[in-house]
């Protein structure tokens, strides 16, 4: 919300049938929700078996890549439904509403839970704004940690159930067509997958399966080292404590290849200013690969750098 409309009360925008309604009451967020942490559960009691309810950690906001289940009892205090909207307390502070089923709600994930007279996807949306903003203010720390007293204290104006209502109403109908987009990507992820598969050679085969019309007849593809075909150089890393949100100088650090960034990389989140005289920049169309990760799948993620002049930090890159 801007600093004018805070001022004032009032969204610069607003449906029809409440712009006579007057100002929203400012309220401390303590007294419209309830902030809910996670409980510490005995890591004894973790197994990758499907034993037990699936426990839900910071990283499972965001990824699946190692589900974990608690096979012990349980306080039902902590069980999370579909729908319910939780909070990572450590580094991204972004709300997320859980949609993978039953689980539990392990310590440094919070629940957000509506008091009465208050709409949860409202929050979620609400929460999505004023949330960032601390995330933002904690920027320059190693770790950036969210506490309950930090929701509970930020006092800000707040609407009428109705309009809240009408609002998560607008944003949820978008949220529902950004879902319908994303799938429609997927799909063609799936098929450009299977066309690559087809479009290169198979392991041991000279010719691949599918040819475009003008090359069925150009012969076997040649074997050839990578190493005459492209440069590989190694980009100099960027630590945390060089990063600067003012920065000069564009840089993408390992991490972020398979956190942020997809196949094409046009613009950039983090920025430094160390000097580009030692730093290791792009060229236009460069190719980065990361020179370690966790997983297999997190080595073979390639991105294409499309712009020159971006310091490449510790990873393999390709020109």
């Amino acid at each position: 919300m801007s600093q004018q409309a805070k001022k004032g009360c009032v969204p610069v925008l607003r449906f029809p049938e409440f712009r006579n309604m007057g100002e929203w009451e400012e309220k401390k967020l303590g007294n419209v929700l309830i902030f809910q942490a996670g409980f510490p559960f005995d890591s004894a009691s973790f197994t990758e078996e499907r034993k037990g309810l699936r426990l839900i950690r910071n990283r499972d906001l965001k990824s699946d890549d190692r589900i974990i289940f608690y096979k012990n009892s349980f306080n039902e205090n902590f069980v999370v439904n579909d729908g319910d909207v939780l909070v990572g307390m450590d580094g991204d502070f972004t709300p997320c509403v859980w949609s993978k089923g039953k689980a539990l709600l392990n310590q440094r994930v919070g629940r957000i839970l509506p008091k009465s007279n208050n709409n949860l996807r409202f929050m979620y949306y609400f929460l999505t704004l004023h949330l960032k903003g601390i995330e933002e203010a904690t920027a320059r720390t190693t770790v950036k940690h969210l506490s309950h007293s930090d929701v509970e204290k930020i006092t800000e104006p707040f609407p009428t159930l109705s309009e809240q209502q009408r609002i998560a109403d607008c944003l949820s109908s978008l949220d529902e067509l950004i879902t319908a987009q994303g799938q429609k990507v997927e799909a063609l992820k799936t098929h450009k997958k299977g066309l690559m598969q087809q479009l290169f050679p198979a392991e041991g085969e000279t010719v691949p399966k599918l040819r475009f019309p003008e090359f069925r007849d150009a012969g076997e593809w040649k074997e050839k080292q990578f190493e005459n075909v492209a440069k590989f150089s190694k980009g100099k890393g960027v630590s945390k404590s060089d990063i600067s949100p003012n920065g000069a100088q564009p840089c993408i650090r390992y991490g972020e290849l398979y956190t942020h960034y997809s196949e094409t990389i046009e613009s950039v989140i983090s920025y430094t200013d160390i000097s580009s005289d030692d730093l290791v920049l792009s060229e236009a169309n460069d190719v980065i690969i990361p020179a370690s990760g966790e997983t297999q799948v997190d080595i073979a993620t390639a991105s294409c750098v499309l712009k020159s002049g971006i310091a490449l930090g510790g990873d393999l890159n390709i020109r």
